[in-house]
């Protein structure tokens, strides 16, 4: 059935490795990034979570030194654990450029994607419900149907015309 969509299934439009760079960036720039927010948003709490703990190992419950020397040094050293002030290292900073490189770079490959999508002659006037015979307001058990049916008449095995391998 590839023929219908405009070309033959050995045609290639150049759209093949960006969508593999495209698949590829996203598994490393969407995690990196929300792992970079997570970070600026809160910075500093695993290691307040290392450090003052709130249950032990085996669940009990830890109770911290209450006397006020030992609270406001508690609080004034979470403090500068969760500060910002700490996250502005040449490491950091290295890290965010990298990261928005990189998104600039995923950016550039959707736009040279959509361009040739829309200059493709495979995509260009491509309806899979013209192709299925049906109109739009189709349930999805008809176009599982037409589906079958279409695949049946076009399958190889069954149909020996010199078209039905480029059809199917």
């Amino acid at each position: 059935m590839a023929s219908s969509r405009g070309g033959s299934s050995g045609e290639e439009d150049g759209s093949t490795p960006l969508f593999f760079l495209l698949a590829i960036l996203g598994c490393i720039v969407l995690p990196w990034s929300l792992t970079a927010l997570w970070g600026f948003l809160f910075p500093g709490s695993k290691n307040v979570d290392k450090l003052y703990p709130t249950v032990t190992e085996d669940g009990s419950r830890v109770r911290q030194c209450q006397t006020q020397a030992m609270n406001s040094k508690r609080e004034a050293h979470i403090a500068s654990l969760t500060s910002r002030k700490a996250l502005y290292t040449r490491g950091f900073v290295f890290r965010t450029i990298i990261l928005l490189l990189l998104w600039c770079w995923l950016t550039y490959i959707v736009v040279q994607l959509r361009s040739v999508m829309s200059t493709s002659s495979l995509y260009a006037d491509f309806d899979p419900y013209r192709l299925l015979e049906l109109g739009r307001s189709a349930s999805k058990a008809d176009v599982k149907k037409a589906w079958r049916r279409l695949s049946l008449k076009y399958h190889p095995d069954k149909n020996k015309e010199t078209g039905a391998v480029e059809k199917f």
